[in-house]
């Protein structure tokens, strides 16, 4: 998956409102887009067609000129701030190499930017779809680790469960 497809991918959240949006463990940080999926469990947290799950990276919110909060920030403080993104539509999404760190703009200026903590060998962010597909993005020098060693066959079968091209991962997934 190339950068320009995975732009388009992420593109199909424009225009969308960010509900949901919810702190987890550490820095954690989820936000739910389209309509919400049904559930077969009533202790199971709602999830929307499209779930944003910032993972390994560290991330900064801003509405203007000023700085609202930062993943490191006290708990406290992060609970609040977040919830700024709640009802909020979603205007642009730009991916920025080389570590391909994201900044989501919002309508009233607010802005949320991720940035990439680890060189390699973690996910930074995932993004799951309706598609039942999920997206997510390591630094490609992980592909060299993986395939090292490995035949033909196995190559093959590892190119077949992921979609890998410029450490970009578009992979089928189970639904959360």
């Amino acid at each position: 998956m190339n950068i320009q497809e995975v732009q388009a991918k992420v593109n199909q959240l424009l225009g969308q409102k960010a509900w949901g949006v919810s702190l987890g463990y550490g820095s954690f940080l989820t936000i739910e887009f389209g309509q919400p999926l049904p559930s077969n469990n009533e202790q199971q947290k709602i999830h929307g067609e499209w779930h944003l799950w910032l993972y390994n990276c560290t991330w900064r919110l801003e509405e203007g000129d000023k700085i609202l909060a930062d993943s490191e920030d006290k708990r406290n403080n992060l609970e609040v701030a977040v919830h700024r993104l709640e009802n909020l539509t979603l205007q642009s999404v730009n991916l920025i190499p080389p570590a391909w760190d994201m900044v989501f703009a919002f309508e009233h200026q607010v802005v949320l930017k991720l940035f990439a903590i680890y060189s390699q060998n973690y996910n930074h962010w995932f993004l799951y779809t309706p598609d039942a597909e999920v997206l997510n993005v390591k630094i490609l020098r992980i592909l060299s680790k993986l395939c090292i060693g490995i035949g033909d066959t196995e190559f093959d079968q590892l190119m077949t469960l992921f979609s890998i091209d410029n450490g970009f991962y578009l992979g089928k997934t189970q639904r959360l």
